[in-house]
């Protein structure tokens, strides 16, 4: 019995002291550098403000990607003030190489759009009969669009620039317009609305990627 307690009383000490090592620098860092963007976003319209800016990750094959954004529309612009948070989901359905450097991408994608503005609620306050409305705050968006993407060499900081073009509409709108299919009022291309952005693809083979080529969290 006594060499039984004498060899737990071992284990547990050199599990502690295992535990208790320092952590190489090196291993803090690569779990620090996961968790930087592999790309900075700006997008102009697009259900998410007039204006929006947001950072996302990337796989390894560069065909699925994961965006968070912020986007705000002015007063000025449609007398109201309007903030929005949103998700990005995007899955690459082609990418083609028409010249070195050059890399052309269609995608589709969805939106998770939170809008916080006058009168937009997720739980309608108790004034307001029960189910009588449905919650305004949250919508899905599903997008299409197209991307050119470049090579920028020599930078210590930047890998790529791209710019692109995205068609999409609200969930609602479409839902709305296949309810009333019978006494419509929109157009299907009404309910559709373009919008365009540039991206940066961050060099994390440099400085802020710890020397060595990788992608972040996803």
């Amino acid at each position: 019995m006594l060499i039984f307690v004498l060899l737990l009383l071992t284990m547990l000490l050199s599990s502690s002291f295992a535990f208790g090592e320092t952590v190489p620098e090196e291993a803090t860092k690569r779990k620090m550098f996961r968790f930087v963007p592999d790309v900075v976003s700006v997008q102009y319209a697009g259900n998410m403000g007039l204006a929006s800016l947001g950072f996302g990750y990337q796989s390894k094959s560069e065909k699925s990607s994961a965006y968070f954004i912020y986007g705000y529309l002015p007063k000025s612009e449609h007398g109201v003030e309007v903030k929005t948070i949103a998700v990005k989901g995007l899955l690459a359905t082609s990418q083609r190489h028409p010249f070195k450097g050059v890399t052309t991408s269609n995608y589709a994608g969805l939106n998770l759009i939170f809008a916080r503005t006058t009168n937009t609620h997720v739980i309608w306050p108790d004034h307001y009969p029960d189910g009588y409305y449905p919650q305004n705050a949250i919508h899905l968006a599903p997008v299409v669009g197209g991307k050119l993407n470049f090579d920028v060499k020599g930078s210590k900081y930047i890998d790529k620039a791209g710019f692109f073009v995205e068609v999409g509409t609200l969930g609602y709108y479409f839902w709305d317009y296949v309810k009333t299919s019978n006494e419509r009022v929109m157009r299907f291309s009404d309910i559709w609305n373009v919008s365009a952005g540039f991206t940066i693809s961050l060099n994390k083979s440099g400085p802020i990627g710890g020397k060595e080529k990788r992608h972040g969290i996803l």
